[in-house]
């Protein structure tokens, strides 16, 4: 069951790769958590429900806009990590490994939320098209 779950999400990373970030909806629809794609280097392209309720911005408000924009991500103590050129883009491009990692994040509200952070990266070698899926996860209750 599994190799077909995988097969299929592969399929599905891979249409993403090659006609857009459309078909990542398919992909982040699979998630409870909050979801969202970006083509590496560029603005977010595709946000699910789930990031619509847990950071309060509706998908149309957030599209083509780059995360550091909406999400004005920090670490602990209270470090920048969304920013251009942040270490998970740079990661990304070096095809290097990236950690989960948990960051506070700004809602629309203004409300700070600790999330968790995690990343797939999916590199087409037919026609060199990066896209990075991020999933976030609430911990606000076990940071507080």
């Amino acid at each position: 069951m599994l190799g077909s779950y995988s097969s299929d999400l592969t399929r599905e990373m891979e249409c993403s790769a090659i006609h857009g970030p459309e078909y990542s909806a398919l992909v982040s629809q699979w998630t409870a958590d909050a979801a969202f794609a970006i083509p590496a280097g560029d603005e977010i392209q595709y946000w699910n429900k789930a990031a619509e309720h847990l950071f309060g911005y509706p998908a149309e408000e957030v599209r083509n806009k780059t995360c550091h924009q909406i999400l004005k991500g920090n670490g602990v103590p209270d470090t920048r990590v969304c920013h251009e050129g942040c270490s998970v883009m740079e990661c990304a491009a070096n095809q290097t490994e990236i950690p989960n990692f948990d960051m506070s994040v700004q809602a629309r509200s203004g409300q700070r939320l600790w999330v968790n952070i995690s990343t797939l990266v999916f590199e087409n070698s037919r026609n060199a098209r990066r896209l990075l899926i991020h999933l976030a996860h609430d911990i606000s209750e076990h940071e507080d």
